[in-house]
């Protein structure tokens, strides 16, 4: 990563939520909003959204590492 700004001197908090953006073809988001559904269905909840399942994607493919 290119580095900006100063450095970090107090580490961050890994239980605070940031706001994180990203550029993805629409094909990949239709298949995001099937998972929502799909998980929310499994799960029996109606407040899944977007951003609960990237969360969630995203830790699983860290954790196979």
């Amino acid at each position: 990563m290119v580095a900006r700004g100063p450095k970090r001197v107090k580490p961050l908090d890994p239980s605070t939520m940031v706001t994180m953006c990203s550029r993805v073809p629409v094909s990949l988001l239709m298949r995001l909003d099937e998972e929502v559904v799909r998980r929310a269905r499994l799960a029996g909840v109606s407040s899944l959204n977007r951003s609960d399942i990237v969360r969630a994607l995203l830790e699983q493919a860290l954790a196979t590492k």
